[in-house]
């Protein structure tokens, strides 16, 4: 996967659907969208899902990601994080057992931002 600064990445992520592993989220497929601005990888990127989704972690007001929810440091440096890594926290937080007694929302719907 190409991660240059200054690119958006979330061309590649447009429609992302969770592991098969008997969890609220395992039908749907959501839009996640992961960029990374001019500083990267100094900063790290910035994660936003545009499918609405409820989780801990996730402003449920505009999809945004916690940085702190995927372990993701905002000094980037030695521990910036990839693409892959990013989708496969947010898999763990998926079937982490407080997640899972959430209602999802409809699919497709989508956050106004």
């Amino acid at each position: 996967m190409n991660e240059r600064r200054g690119q958006s990445l979330s061309d590649s992520d447009a429609r992302w659907q969770p592991p098969h592993a008997q969890t609220i989220y395992e039908k749907q497929i959501y839009s996640l969208k992961i960029e990374c601005g001019p500083k990267y990888p100094e900063t790290s990127f910035f994660v936003r899902f545009s499918t609405k989704i409820d989780m801990n972690g996730v402003n449920s007001s505009n999809g945004v990601v916690s940085p702190r929810a995927i372990s993701m440091p905002a000094n980037g440096g030695i521990h910036k994080a990839s693409k892959l890594s990013c989708r496969k926290q947010l898999q763990c937080l998926m079937m982490a057992k407080e997640n899972m007694k959430f209602p999802q929302p409809l699919e497709g719907q989508c956050y106004s931002n």
